[in-house]
């Protein structure tokens, strides 16, 4: 190992505890990471799908009251069809809005560890 690889795992290793418990503290929660996606340039395209996402539930939820009220095959056949397409219209948002959530705790994460390598190369006198 170079001198520099030494002088960066005893920098690292006398912070770690410290660093750790920090990350730990700062992690947010479910409702935070919710919130979060609520914040920022996207606010206006998340309520874009969310207002949908809401509508199709509730289609899905009165097509299933709708096709045990159904007289015939055919309109269970139709009602069952409803239920299922806005499930997955509905699964879909749901996943589009996770992997916004992902990409905003990915962002953080990477934030963090542009200040730790710029507090590193401060006590390293880079």
């Amino acid at each position: 190992m170079s001198d520099f690889d030494d002088t960066l795992k005893h920098a690292l290793s006398d912070e770690r505890e410290q660093l750790d418990e920090l990350v730990a503290q700062s992690q947010p929660g479910l409702i935070e990471l919710l919130l979060g996606a609520f914040r920022g340039q996207s606010i206006l395209m998340n309520i874009m799908f969310m207002v949908p996402g809401l509508v199709f539930t509730v289609l899905a939820v009165l097509s299933i009251f709708w096709f045990f009220d159904a007289q015939t095959v055919r309109d269970q056949i139709m009602f069952a069809t409803i239920f299922v397409t806005c499930n997955l219209i509905v699964m879909t948002m749901k996943i589009w809005f996770w992997m916004v959530m992902n990409r905003n705790a990915t962002t953080r994460e990477i934030k963090r560890l542009e200040i730790q390598v710029a507090e590193l190369s401060r006590k390293l006198g880079g």
